[in-house]
């Protein structure tokens, strides 16, 4: 018990023997150089900190070919889902009922009148990267000199330039009339160039072309052209017209009807065809209509 105090008050630096004080002084110089070598706790804890920090920042790897794979692909998503919205917010489409027209022009000047019972759509947003319509019926164009302008049908494609012509593609046909430049009509594997006055008809497989001397324009006439047509789609386009139903199940012929029929006035156009088809007609109102075969004509 004495031996740990005596230890104790030399520690504490009581004690007052020679040889203690001595020993004191030696204690006291060691444990000051020792401090001296030793770093401070904080100035450790920093060293640790850089060394795995620098560790860390060597063991990273670039990122894999998969990583840079995936982001270009989430991209293009990202640009193909933007370029569907900007072509559905800016399509504009146009449509006409029976015995009703429109004239549309087209962002680069080029003007349509588009027929009665037709529709016609083209997108705004990307019209002068690509001049491109999509027309169901019949359409009369005059298109403003450029790049490539096409019409695309369910029945074939037409290309032009700078060019009048007009299109229609009703009854699983494509038919189009050139009146001013060249125009290319293609359907599947067919394909053709039309000059002004020359009329092609496109249908299962055949081309069939002719020539017309036609001096008015469907825009500026008060007619509706009809070339080469059969009977049947005759009466369906008369119908289209003017908005009037015609019962023609009594008539039979393979003759064909090329003329003019004037746009407001369907009594006057069906004794055209009348005349022509040697045929006679009965008015049940003034929107329905019969032929009755050429007895008495």
């Amino acid at each position: 018990m004495e031996t740990k105090n005596t230890l104790a008050q030399w520690i504490d630096g009581q004690s007052d023997f020679p040889e203690d004080i001595q020993a004191r002084e030696i204690y006291e110089n060691i444990k000051h150089y020792s401090a001296q070598l030793e770093a401070p706790t904080f100035e450790k804890v920093k060293v640790f900190k850089t060394i795995k920090n620098t560790r860390a920042s060597k063991t990273q790897t670039r990122p894999s070919i998969k990583s840079y794979a995936f982001k270009i692909a989430a991209i293009l998503v990202l640009a193909a889902g933007l370029l569907v919205f900007l072509k559905a917010i800016t399509k504009a489409e146009f449509t006409t009922k029976v015995a009703q027209s429109q004239t549309i022009q087209l962002p680069d000047q080029s003007n349509v009148l588009l027929q009665p019972g037709s529709s016609l759509s083209y997108n705004d947003y990307f019209w002068f990267l690509n001049r491109e319509v999509k027309l169901e019926g019949e359409a009369f164009f005059e298109v403003a000199k450029g790049e490539t302008f096409t019409v695309k049908t369910a029945n074939g494609e037409v290309k032009v330039l700078g060019t009048k012509f007009n299109v229609k593609t009703f009854h699983d046909e494509l038919q189009v009339m050139c009146y001013e430049g060249r125009v290319e009509v293609s359907q599947n594997n067919l394909s053709d160039v039309i000059t002004p006055n020359e009329f092609i008809v496109l249908s299962g497989g055949e081309i069939s072309k002719e020539t017309l001397q036609l001096k008015e324009l469907p825009s500026k006439s008060g007619y509706f052209q009809i070339i080469n047509s059969n009977f049947d789609i005759l009466i369906k386009d008369v119908e289209r017209y003017y908005g009037v139903d015609i019962n023609s199940k009594q008539i039979e012929t393979n003759k064909s009807f090329t003329g003019q029929l004037p746009k407001n006035d369907v009594k006057k156009a069906l004794d055209i065809i009348s005349k022509t088809y040697q045929v006679r007609y009965n008015t049940i109102n003034e929107n329905n209509f019969i032929f009755v075969g050429d007895e008495g004509y």
